[in-house]
C-alpha cells in the first residue's frame, strides 16, 4: 500500500492492490473521491467536521450519524431505509442490517479493507484494540496512543490533536527563579497558531535572539502560523526551547474563542506582573473552557503569574478532565 499527503498532512492518494484512490478536499471536509481518475463519489457535507450529509455516486444516498459522528444508516432519495450498522464503544462494527455500502463508518471516516486501521488525520486508529498505531505527537497525559481519553461513548477525536500548553521551565532566571516561560498553540491540523509574549528583551533589530529570522512584532511578541503540528516540530528554534507540553481537547467554538481571544491580546505590551507570557496563556485557555487561574505568587511584594506553577497546574486540570470523561 502507498499513501500520500499534501503539504498540511491531508491524504490525498492510496494505492491498494493496484488501484488508486485519490481525495479531493475543501478544508477539513471530504467533498470527493477519484478512481483511476474517474470520479466515484461526489459528498455533501455540513459545517460539523466529517459531517458528511449524502453521497452522489452510481447512486444518491443520504447519510445518517449519531451524536458522534458515526454513519448509522442509510436512506434513498424516496426515504427508504438501505441499509443499517452499529457499533461497539471503540468503533468495530457490531451488526450491519440491509445494503451498508458507505466507505464512512466510524466517526465518519473511512477504514481500510486491509489493514482495518481509520484514518484519523493526525493519526491511524485501530478499533479492534482501541488505540492509535503511533504515539501522540503532543506527547502529553498517560497514554500517548489512547482514544478519547477513555470514554468513546461519550467523546471522539477527530483530529487527534487542540490547544497545547507550552512551558520552558529553566527560563527568567530572576532571584527566586527560574520561573520559566510559557506559550500556547491554538488550532488543528492544517491551521495552528504559536502565540508568544517575550517581551522588547528578546529583540535585536527586530527579530528574536538565535530565532532564525522568526520576525516579532514591535512589542517582542510572537505569533507564528505552523500547517501542521510536524511542522511546528521541526522549528526547532522555536519547539526546541520547550521541556513541557500540555494538551487540552476542546471542540471548534471554543477553538474559535481561544483564537479569537489570543488575536486580541497576545501584542500587549509585557509586564511581568500583569502582562506576562503566563497571563496570555491563562486568558486564552480561559476563551476556551480551561482553567488555569491560581498560578499567582508575591515576587518582590507584588503578585504575578508564575509560567513554571502555571504548567503545574495545567497538567492537574488535564488529569481531572481526563478523570471525568471516563
Amino acid at each position: 500500500m502507498n499513501y500520500a499527503y499534501d503539504p498540511i498532512g491531508r491524504r490525498i492518494s492510496v494505492t491498494e492492490d493496484g488501484q488508486e484512490r485519490d481525495y479531493l478536499w475543501d478544508g477539513n471536509s471530504l467533498i470527493a473521491t477519484y478512481v483511476s481518475g474517474s470520479m466515484e463519489n461526489l459528498y455533501a457535507v455540513g459545517s460539523g467536521i466529517d459531517e458528511v450529509l449524502g453521497v452522489y455516486g452510481d447512486q444518491t444516498q443520504y447519510l445518517h450519524s449519531n451524536h458522534l459522528g458515526s454513519i448509522t444508516g442509510i436512506t434513498g432519495t424516496d426515504g427508504s431505509v438501505l441499509g443499517a450498522r452499529s457499533y461497539t464503544p471503540y468503533g468495530m462494527v457490531r451488526s450491519t442490517t440491509g445494503t451498508f455500502n458507505s466507505k464512512l463508518g466510524f466517526i465518519g471516516r473511512s477504514q481500510s479493507s486491509t489493514t482495518g486501521l481509520t484514518y484519523i488525520r493526525a493519526r491511524y486508529y485501530d478499533a479492534s484494540v482501541g488505540r492509535f498505531n503511533r504515539i501522540d505527537p503532543i506527547q502529553d497525559g498517560l497514554n500517548w496512543y489512547g482514544y478519547a481519553g477513555g470514554n468513546p461513548i461519550r467523546y471522539y477525536d477527530p483530529y487527534g490533536l487542540d490547544i497545547i500548553v507550552l512551558n520552558d521551565s529553566d527560563a527568567v532566571g530572576l532571584i527566586g527563579g527560574p520561573y520559566g516561560h510559557n506559550a500556547i498553540l491554538v488550532g488543528e491540523e492544517g491551521n495552528w497558531n504559536y502565540y508568544s509574549k517575550d517581551g522588547p528583551g528578546f529583540l535585536l533589530g527586530g527579530k528574536e535572539i538565535g530565532d532564525s529570522g522568526h520576525f516579532r512584532t514591535t512589542n517582542g511578541n510572537a505569533r507564528i502560523p505552523y500547517k501542521t503540528f510536524k511542522r511546528f516540530n521541526e522549528d526547532e528554534d522555536i519547539s526546541a526551547r520547550y521541556n513541557t507540553r500540555v494538551r487540552f481537547e476542546t471542540n471548534c467554538e471554543e477553538t474559535d474563542k481561544a483564537r479569537q481571544k489570543a488575536e486580541e491580546i497576545f501584542d500587549r505590551k509585557y509586564n511581568f506582573f500583569d502582562e506576562n507570557c503566563a497571563d496570555l496563556v491563562e486568558q486564552v485557555a480561559h476563551a476556551a473552557g480551561v482553567d488555569l487561574s491560581n498560578s499567582d505568587i508575591s515576587v518582590f511584594g507584588v503578585k504575578a503569574t508564575i509560567p513554571n506553577i502555571q504548567i503545574f497546574g495545567a497538567s492537574l486540570e488535564k488529569l481531572v478532565r481526563d478523570a471525568l470523561r471516563n
